[in-house]
């Protein structure tokens, strides 16, 4: 009950984190800057991604934002999901559906994703730990990849116990209803049978680092 209300809080602050964040920004500019971030990211796991990256994938970018690795994905067919879509195209200039023609934007959690539809690539970037419910969101996510497919996950995790406790029991981190460590997020993904290809630190920093993950389905 505590984590769906800071869900529901976070949801309210995300809004006006965006918004503050892309006050004045120079769209044309900002686009590059991105398109150059998710560049650079796929990068870092070139020697895993890239040998099943070919043209026309069907893709999932679950917890899109308004400026997700949809971005540069318009070789592929991609659905793109987020509960505050709308929102964002209401509320930010720098967010129009209409710029990718090759994506489907929807709004909707990942909790309540339809499963039935697979996808050769599932993206869950800087996401995970805004959701209401992760291991739902997790199994979700596991049941919308094809049995080859991959998934790749990002996520801030706590490089202090301490800190990570001080953090749960404080909200002081409001945009994201959980505090997660490596080892608890590696947890999860064992307990829904998922196998780890290659974990890499994109950022190291004080409190947080950033990991990202790239994951198939355990034969079981």
């Amino acid at each position: 009950m505590i984590v769906k209300k800071r869900w529901r809080l976070s949801q309210f602050f995300e809004l006006i984190w965006w918004r503050h964040f892309l006050y004045k920004k120079n769209q044309e500019a900002y686009f590059s800057q991105k398109k150059e971030y998710w560049h650079f990211f796929l990068s870092h796991i070139s020697d895993v991604w890239s040998s099943k990256a070919q043209d026309s994938q069907t893709i999932l970018d679950a917890g899109c934002g308004p400026s997700g690795i949809f971005m540069i994905l318009n070789s592929h067919h991609v659905d793109a999901i987020d509960p505050l879509v709308q929102a964002y195209e209401k509320k930010l200039p720098h967010f129009s559906p209409e710029m990718y023609p090759y994506v489907n934007f929807t709004k909707k959690q990942i909790e309540s994703i339809n499963t039935s539809k697979k996808y050769d690539t599932v993206f869950c970037l800087n996401a995970i730990n805004h959701v209401a419910d992760i291991k739902t969101c997790l199994v979700n996510l596991s049941k919308a990849m094809k049995d080859n497919g991959q998934m790749i996950i990002s996520c801030d995790t706590h490089n202090y116990r301490m800190l990570k406790f001080l953090f749960k029991m404080i909200p002081a981190d409001i945009l994201h209803p959980h505090q997660m460590s490596v080892n608890d997020l590696e947890i999860l993904l064992r307990k829904c049978a998922l196998q780890i290809q290659k974990r890499t630190c994109l950022k190291s920093r004080k409190i947080f680092n950033y990991h990202v993950w790239v994951v198939v389905k355990r034969n079981l």
